[in-house]
């Protein structure tokens, strides 16, 4: 079974002092230690993910490092490419690039851009991106890049290519993504404040159902939750937060999240590879070096 993680440096859990993230390096490099294939950095509209790709690229030797995700509308596709090849290089070949198409209300109202076309920018920018990175000359007629002066990123590769990874989550987007890395929330239940924890997982899917647009409850409702999100958006709207998150079932929760035992989360994580998620994305285990490295030893074991 393949693994990666998902290192967060400012969100969250917003893990940005010097001991926070200290120990988020070092977790990283016990990560790569023990086999862990790829690290992912988030990005929403918290701290920029590049600074910490570069400071990961330069404290490893052979994990795959990659962004969880940079969304398509703040930074140009020539940027993001003159960004990824400076991190290849720094890593010598290392790098994964993480692209989404983010939403309405952070592009909007967090970037001030609007937010038109996603999924034909998704397709524009990547091709750009791959133009630029191959080292050929970039020549591009599309409906929102028109690059007609074919400028070449010249620098010394450690390969002309870096292999893409596309956040989907609407059905066009699912057809057109080509390759993709799923992200699953790990919740370990060891007889400590269970009840807590599956709380904790249920406010964060109530806080996407009614605080992140409508991509995510969309798809929960094509995905046979109809009844639950409704109730929930429902309670949400008359202010009613209790029964909002209450109305978000355990069974929802185990579609989405794997959660139980840390022997019952590799049985089902070996289930889901089994199914075709060759490389499974969890988030960082929190706690000490010693938990985290009993955490991961027992999933690639």
């Amino acid at each position: 079974m393949r693994l990666g993680i998902l290192a967060q440096f400012g969100g969250v859990r917003n893990e940005t002092s010097a001991q926070d993230w200290k120990l988020g390096i070092d977790k990283i490099k016990l990560a790569e230690s023990l086999g862990v294939e790829c690290v992912m950095v988030s990005e929403a509209w918290g701290l920029s993910a590049i600074p910490w790709m570069s400071l990961i690229a330069t404290q490893t030797n052979s994990i795959q490092i990659g962004s969880c995700i940079l969304n398509s509308f703040s930074r140009s596709p020539a940027a993001l490419a003159q960004e990824f090849a400076s991190l290849d290089v720094l890593s010598n070949g290392r790098m994964i690039f993480g692209l989404g198409a983010s939403g309405a209300n952070v592009i909007e109202h967090f970037h001030g851009i609007d937010y038109q076309k996603p999924l034909r920018r998704m397709r524009e920018y990547i091709d750009i991106f791959k133009i630029l990175i191959s080292g050929e000359k970039l020549f591009y007629d599309g409906e929102i890049y028109k690059l007609e002066r074919g400028f070449r990123l010249e620098y010394d590769r450690p390969r002309n290519y870096i292999p893409i990874y596309i956040a989907s989550l609407t059905p066009k987007s699912i057809k057109q993504s080509g390759e993709i890395a799923p992200q699953t929330r790990l919740v370990v239940l060891n007889g400590d404040d269970d009840e807590s924890k599956w709380l904790q997982s249920k406010q964060l899917v109530h806080y996407y159902i009614n605080r992140m647009g409508t991509f995510y409850w969309e798809a929960l409702i094509r995905n046979g939750f109809e009844e639950e999100v409704q109730a929930s958006r429902e309670a949400w709207e008359a202010r009613d937060v209790d029964k909002s998150i209450n109305a978000i079932t355990n069974e929802m929760i185990e579609s989405m999240q794997v959660i139980g035992t840390i022997e019952e989360i590799r049985d089902k994580f070996i289930e889901r590879s089994d199914l075709g998620a060759d490389l499974q994305l969890i988030q960082m285990p929190a706690g000490d070096l010693e938990y985290t490295e009993k955490i991961l030893k027992t999933l690639l074991n």
